[in-house]
C-alpha cells in the first residue's frame, strides 16, 4: 500500500492523465530512469528515450497507453489525487467510455451488403474476428484467381468420380 501512496505523490508532480487516439494514458516524464522502473515495476507501461541529446543528459518518459489498463491505473490512484489531477481523470474516463467499441455498427446487421443472410451456413469469421458472407467471398476468390476456381471445379470433378477421363469410363 505504501508503494501506491508513493505512485501517486510522484504522478502528482510528474505525470499527467489524458486520452489520445480512443484511449486512454498515464505519463510521466523524467531526466533520471530509476524513479520511472519503480513505478514501471508497480504499474507495468513502458519506458522509452524521448530526447538522447539534451545539455543535460536524456529524458525518459513512463506511460500505459492500452485503454483498460490505464483506467484501471486511473480509477486505483483516483483517491489519492489533488483536485486538479481528478479533474484530469475523470475528463479522460468520461472520453473513454464515450468511445464506442470498434464495428459496433456491423454487430446489429443480419446481412451482406450482397443481401445474403449472416447465418451459420453463409458466414466465415476472419482471423480479426469480423464477420464475411461465405457466398461473396468464393464469389470474389473466382472473380480474382480464374487459374484457382478451375483447380477447385476438377478436385470437386475428381472427388465424385467425373474427372477428365469420363469418356474412358463409359467406354470400360
Amino acid at each position: 500500500m505504501r508503494e501506491f501512496y508513493w505512485v501517486a505523490g510522484f504522478l502528482e508532480g510528474e505525470g499527467s492523465f489524458s486520452f489520445q487516439r480512443n484511449q486512454c494514458r498515464v505519463q510521466a516524464t523524467q531526466k533520471q530512469a530509476e524513479p520511472l522502473e519503480r513505478v514501471q515495476r508497480l504499474l507495468g507501461g513502458r519506458i522509452y528515450l524521448v530526447n538522447p541529446r539534451t545539455r543535460n543528459g536524456p529524458i525518459f518518459s513512463w506511460q500505459i497507453y492500452q485503454g483498460r489498463i490505464a483506467s484501471g491505473v486511473m480509477m486505483t490512484l483516483y483517491p489519492l489525487m489533488s483536485c486538479r489531477r481528478r479533474e484530469q481523470i475523470c475528463r479522460a474516463l468520461r472520453s473513454w467510455q464515450s468511445v464506442k467499441p470498434l464495428g459496433w455498427k456491423n454487430k446489429s446487421k443480419t446481412h451482406c451488403p450482397a443481401g445474403h443472410a449472416y447465418d451459420e451456413a453463409n458466414m466465415v469469421r476472419t482471423r480479426k474476428g469480423s464477420r464475411v458472407c461465405r457466398i461473396c467471398r468464393n464469389a470474389a476468390y473466382r472473380r480474382r484467381w480464374p487459374k484457382y476456381a478451375e483447380k477447385q471445379r476438377q478436385r470437386r470433378r475428381s472427388r465424385n468420380g467425373l474427372g477428365q477421363n469420363v469418356h474412358q469410363l463409359e467406354l470400360a
